[in-house]
């Protein structure tokens, strides 16, 4: 797995197609989006955790971490630090928020992180380019699927409905 700067995320963003990394530019350019509020089950996250993973393809998927730290007492730092210490990063997490899946190994990687974000309660992007899928995760316990394809929204509404409250 490639854990990312921000230069660095921009620049993978730009050369998929996509605005730079801004909540409101990512969000505009997709036309059709929808909303979920997932159960705080520790299982229901780590099967949402999963299922957000297997997207549609096994090609590059970008994780952006966007807050963290925001509900201090759901979140362990240390553990975090170790799991990117296996993957050999040694930098915090606020300089370099991006990571990168290219192969499948690297998609097991990105699910572990996955989960502790979903279990943490932090802002993320995920964002699968060649699908044009972006999942956006917010502290609030709530996330959004956006697509420039209506009927991918609808597929995913079918889907992470049985994750919700």
């Amino acid at each position: 797995m490639k854990i990312m700067n921000e230069l660095e995320i921009n620049e993978w963003l730009k050369s998929h197609g996509f605005p730079a990394l801004s909540k409101t530019a990512l969000q505009s350019h997709f036309p059709f989006s929808a909303r979920f509020t997932p159960s705080t089950d520790s299982g229901v996250r780590r099967a949402l955790a999963r299922d957000l993973n297997n997207f549609e393809s096994n090609h590059d998927v970008l994780l952006v971490i966007t807050a963290f730290g925001i509900w201090p007492s759901a979140q362990n730092m240390h553990l975090f630090e170790m799991i990117r210490s296996a993957m050999k990063e040694i930098r915090a997490i606020y300089e370099t928020p991006g990571h990168l899946a290219i192969s499948a190994d690297e998609r097991e990687d990105l699910e572990a992180v996955l989960c502790l974000c979903l279990y943490f309660f932090w802002d993320f992007y995920l964002i699968d380019a060649q699908a044009h899928i972006m999942v956006r995760a917010s502290h609030d316990n709530y996330f959004v699927v956006y697509s420039l394809d209506k009927n991918v929204i609808l597929e995913y509404e079918s889907t992470f409905r049985e994750f919700e409250t």
